[in-house]
């Protein structure tokens, strides 16, 4: 059976066979623009929200802090410069910023940290009271030092004036961390960790420490 172009003059089937790719060509076009390459990662839209809980932890020498959220979990947390914190309406430096503080942080995803863009502390630390276990006061910081020889522990608090703070411990002092318990030597340099102390013969000695952050996990 004869084609039905068969019978067309020669240049009327050449414009058809122009008309042809120039479709084919068009079909390209549209394909490569519309879609991504192949094997490319489409960038998710970045999660913002407030973050509402007690500080429990800082370490302003690396702008981080952790917060313990009203809902049971969990936020660790980074600053920058641009990060305002806001304090019965006036705005005041990030740096004083220490554990017990109440805290509402507006706050957007990086990875797999939460970025600060503004926190409000509602209520302050040193406002609200200290708390304890019946040996009458707590601390929480980061640890920066063990001292065996001279029975010393040195960490890191939050709060305007800063600085290292320092504790003795014995032999009754208690490390633990996930219900198991470690020996004093154990700790080390980051663990962010929180402390029940007892008056001893020479001053306030740590009785119980609890690590509740790893050095290992952050």
């Amino acid at each position: 059976m004869p084609r039905p172009t068969a019978n067309l003059p020669a240049s009327f089937r050449k414009l058809m066979l122009l008309a042809s790719l120039c479709l084919l060509s068009a079909c390209a076009s549209v394909g490569d623009y519309g879609y991504p390459p192949a094997g490319s990662t489409v960038p998710s839209q970045t999660s913002r929200q407030d973050l509402v809980g007690e500080v429990r932890n800082v370490d302003h020498g690396n702008r981080r802090f952790l917060v313990q959220e009203h809902n049971g979990g969990r936020a660790d947390i980074v600053y920058d410069e641009r990060t305002r914190l806001v304090y019965q309406g006036r705005q005041q430096a990030v740096a004083g910023l220490e554990p017990g503080d109440r805290v509402r942080v507006l706050a957007s995803r990086d990875g797999g940290l939460w970025r600060a863009e503004d926190i409000e502390v509602l209520q302050d630390a040193r406002s609200g009271g200290g708390s304890g276990d019946g040996y009458g006061m707590e601390r929480r910081g980061a640890i920066s030092y063990v001292d065996t020889r001279t029975r010393e522990i040195r960490y890191t608090e939050g709060g305007y004036t800063g600085g290292e703070q320092r504790v003795g411990y014995d032999s009754r002092t208690l490390v633990e961390y996930r219900g198991q318990r470690y020996p004093i030597d154990a700790l080390e340099r980051g663990d962010l960790v929180r402390i029940s102390l007892r008056q001893g013969d020479r001053g306030w000695i740590a009785d119980r420490i609890l690590v509740e952050v790893s050095a290992r996990e952050r």
